[in-house]
């Protein structure tokens, strides 16, 4: 009876590095020194050309450690996604949502940018995108941590 009181916290053990956390699965992505977090940036109507004014207003974007990230525009979740980092440049590929560039085709939907840190605030500047209204998003004003 009591080897049987054992076999749970051999599972975990098993399942379980030393210090308690999950081990096995799919390795971390690797993020450098990209500073995952949540920004904001508020883009005026008159700050961008007429054809992007759906971007205007409050975006609230979030980067996780799990290599994922996700855009609120005026309080609504617009896109989902996933990104890379590779030195000072993040891969930014659409997946999911409202407007969302991988909708439009194969070849709108991952962006590439170089990105930098100026205290609170982080900047983007195209490399190269299909997605326009992405590149626009992105790189017409600094995002600043929350």
């Amino acid at each position: 009876m009591r080897r049987l009181a054992l076999l749970p916290l051999l599972a975990f053990s098993l399942a379980c590095g030393s210090d308690g956390t999950p081990t096995g699965g799919p390795p971390a992505p690797s993020l450098g020194n990209f500073p995952v977090g949540v920004y904001t940036c508020t883009i005026a109507a008159s700050e961008v050309l007429d054809e992007y004014a759906y971007i205007a207003g409050t975006s609230r974007l979030t980067f996780r450690p799990d290599a994922t990230w996700n855009l609120i525009l005026n309080g609504e979740s617009v896109v989902d996604g996933r990104f890379s980092i590779s030195g000072n440049r993040i891969s930014i590929t659409d997946v999911s949502g409202y407007h969302s560039c991988s909708h439009v085709g194969p070849a709108y939907a991952t962006g590439t940018y170089t990105w930098s840190v100026d205290g609170t605030a982080l900047s983007f500047a195209v490399v190269s995108d299909n997605c326009t209204g992405r590149t626009v998003g992105m790189t017409t004003k600094p995002f600043i941590r929350e």
